[in-house]
């Protein structure tokens, strides 16, 4: 069991993925992902069962997404930062409803050896997720006094600091 993301569909992706649409990765990471499911595909014809669902962005449980590491990190000081046009949407998994969905195709009693799902998670812009972040914090009672600021993503400053901090480098070639 594999938990998969849209990188195998590249940046001209359509804006409704299928498990059929024709996977064209634009990066490195979409090229290993492609990869992956294609040796499980391979291996599952010689007997192994497997299963791919692809998914959007994780979050949820714990630490380590890039909703927490970037977009809300500094929610504590009334700021969000946003990576990308506010009026795009983007989609999120939520990681319980991701295993969720494992659990279920895994107690199905006759599947096939091969299955290459989606799981359709949460879609919203930018701009509703900021306000969704916002309603959240200030729910906790962390509205800040000033009001939220919104920013964009220093995206120069990581390209300058990016030779020498991998993830910043990875973080640029999937922007």
């Amino acid at each position: 069991m594999l938990p998969g993301n849209v990188y195998n569909y590249g940046a001209a992706m359509p804006a409704c993925l299928t498990p059929s649409t024709p996977q064209r990765p634009t990066t490195r990471k979409g090229e290993l992902r492609c990869a992956m499911e294609a040796e499980l595909q391979r291996r599952s014809a010689a007997g192994l069962s497997a299963v791919v669902i692809r998914a959007g962005d994780f979050y949820g449980c714990g630490s380590g997404s890039w909703l927490d590491q970037a977009i809300a990190r500094d929610l504590g000081r009334g700021a969000i930062s946003y990576p990308g046009a506010l009026d795009l949407e983007h989609a999120w998994a939520y990681l319980p409803d991701l295993a969720r969905a494992f659990v279920a195709v895994a107690s199905q009693a006759a599947a096939p050896r091969w299955q290459s799902l989606n799981l359709e998670g949460h879609t919203l812009t930018g701009r509703a997720l900021v306000a969704a972040i916002e309603a959240a914090a200030t729910d906790l009672g962390m509205r800040p006094p000033r009001g939220w600021r919104l920013r964009a993503l220093p995206w120069g400053l990581m390209r300058i600091a990016s030779p020498f901090a991998p993830m910043l480098r990875e973080l640029l070639r999937m922007r």
